[in-house]
């Protein structure tokens, strides 16, 4: 992503204020066009409006609210934990919602990397993710798949 130009930084911040301001100054007065401030107020406003694009990526992981997960549907697929041994070495695989029961339990079909019958799980749970369940309780949940890294 191409870094923004400062100066165009500052000339939005000023004419954003100007505009909630209703183009006047707190006494009134018409506030100038962006041309004619001092080389030192549009100075200000470019680091005003710098310091504040800063702030805002400092803060977005915690300020943006992650999105909800959308509810299980049928043909949806999903992750489940599985037998690596089973799995060309993968402990976890994507299998086939094939059944909603609730908006958190489903049945599904798993698509193992190998050869033979595709099992069938039922009944598997919500979780958030399949990392650090104990070795029973992961076989009996299901996760979205993660996002693609770009």
């Amino acid at each position: 992503m191409a870094q923004p130009d400062p100066a165009a930084l500052g000339r939005a911040a000023y004419t954003a204020y100007a505009q909630a301001a209703d183009g006047t100054t707190h006494d009134g007065r018409p506030l100038p066009a962006w041309e004619d401030l001092s080389d030192t107020t549009r100075a200000a406003w470019t680091a005003a409006a710098r310091e504040s694009v800063r702030a805002a990526f400092r803060l977005s992981p915690v300020t943006v609210h992650e999105p909800r997960p959308l509810p299980p549907y049928a043909g949806a697929t999903v992750m489940v934990a599985v037998d690596p041994a089973t799995n060309n070495g993968s402990p976890t695989a994507a299998a086939l919602v094939t059944r909603v029961w609730t908006g958190t339990s489903i049945d599904v079909r798993v698509l193992l990397d190998s050869e033979g019958a595709l099992p069938w799980r039922t009944s598997l749970t919500y979780a958030d993710t399949l990392d650090g369940l104990d070795a029973n309780a992961r076989f009996y949940r299901w996760s979205w798949p993660a996002a693609p890294r770009v």
